[in-house]
């Protein structure tokens, strides 16, 4: 690398009043509280790789507990060249409406995205129960084996099916966790954390639908973990999806 080399630096900050795809927190009282965000990130000027980029919470939230939140994302010199936004479940080239959604969807942009439970299940599989191979996947390809939020088919009289994402989003690749950042980690990485996910203990979430507010009753399965006593060896589920724990 030239000694003369320079990147670009890129700051940015989320408009309250535009903002559209938005994280949020349930706080005190079932009120939700949206995390804008701010931030800054350095841009490989030949590629366009993101190099370096941190967040910052915008302003503090007191209704979560969230006076400030500093995150460091690995950019794609850590793990290799980033995936262009086509193969992370974004837009796809050409295909770029004018406006997200598009305009029969109204203001719908798809339901509220949320982390899911990532604690072993009762057989010590971790993320509720995925293979060391399908962890791979995951952070490889982005790959939801949840199914949680398809594509949508139709936009009238309601978007269809429940809890889909407008299209051209891909929904079948995960949506807010960034696999893209982390899809050529080695080996030896992804076993390091699929490890130490196998090693915490299980937290079962909650117990049935209705302990969730209503937005959220949708996202029961990835929330739920069954902490019951393991099965024999033999009758260990190899790969199963969350919603099918016996």
């Amino acid at each position: 690398m030239s000694r003369h080399w320079r990147p670009y630096v890129l700051a940015f900050a989320e408009k309250p009043a535009e903002a559209n795809l938005l994280v949020s927190l349930l706080g005190r009282g079932d009120t939700r509280v949206h995390l804008l965000t701010q931030g800054g990130a350095r841009v490989d000027k030949g590629d366009f790789q993101v190099i370096k980029m941190r967040t910052d919470l915008l302003a503090p939230r007191p209704g979560v507990g969230l006076a400030r939140q500093t995150t460091y994302p690995a950019g794609g010199t850590d793990f290799g060249p980033a995936v262009p936004p086509s193969a992370a479940g974004g837009l796809p080239p050409g295909s770029e409406p004018p406006s997200y959604p598009p305009a029969q969807f109204g203001e719908y942009v798809g339901p509220d995205i949320i982390s899911r439970n990532l604690t072993p299940d009762k057989n010590g599989l971790p993320e509720g129960g995925n293979t060391l191979e399908q962890f791979k996947e995951i952070l490889r390809k982005g790959t939801d084996f949840d199914h949680l939020h398809p594509t949508c088919t139709a936009a009238l009289p309601s978007p269809t099916p429940a809890n889909c994402i407008p299209p051209p989003v891909d929904g079948n690749l995960l949506q807010g966790m960034p696999w893209q950042v982390f899809h050529n980690m080695t080996d030896h990485q992804i076993e390091a954390i699929y490890g130490y996910l196998s090693a915490i203990p299980c937290i079962e979430g909650p117990a049935q639908p209705s302990d969730l507010p209503t937005p959220l009753q949708y996202a029961f399965p990835v929330l739920h973990n069954d902490c019951g006593d393991p099965k024999p060896a033999n009758q260990q589920r190899g790969a199963v999806a969350r919603g099918a724990r016996p």
